[in-house]
């Protein structure tokens, strides 16, 4: 009676092409996870390296077409909510913490389109001046 429920070896072969993306998104889940208050400036580049997987995967001629399906509808998903970053002024503070630090080498690593950094430099510089740049000069030290 349980044979019913024996899988089959194209639905084995699916699973092994599924293995490699659940991986990656259970990397990114315990690596956000582990601190106790995750912060965007580290929540980007793990997105960034799940977007960068995914796309991998649905432009791998050898992926299964249900696998590629399955990754583009992620892709939206993902695309969706990095989107809704564009808009947050805690993502331009993170930004903030990117590109004022040496993390800096970050957006170069992660192959940033020109325009995304550049735009993502212009956000964070109005923030800083709107935030945290100093209001008064103060007189140098006697």
């Amino acid at each position: 009676r349980l044979k019913r429920f024996l899988l089959s070896e194209p639905e084995w072969q699916l699973l092994e092409a599924l293995l490699p993306i659940l991986k990656s998104l259970h990397k990114m889940m315990v690596q956000i996870s582990s601190s106790q208050y995750p912060m965007l400036h580290a929540v980007i580049p793990e997105m960034d390296k799940l977007n960068g997987k995914l796309k991998g995967v649905f432009n791998d001629s050898t992926s299964p077409p249900i696998i590629c399906k399955a990754v583009q509808r992620g892709l939206i998903v993902l695309d969706k909510y990095y989107s809704l970053t564009d808009d947050s002024i805690m993502w331009k503070t993170a930004m903030c913490a990117l590109f004022f630090t040496p993390r800096r080498h970050w957006f170069m690593k992660a192959k940033w389109e020109d325009a995304w950094t550049d735009q993502a430099v212009r956000e964070a510089h109005k923030v800083w001046t709107q935030y945290y740049k100093p209001l008064v000069k103060c007189p140098p030290p006697p």
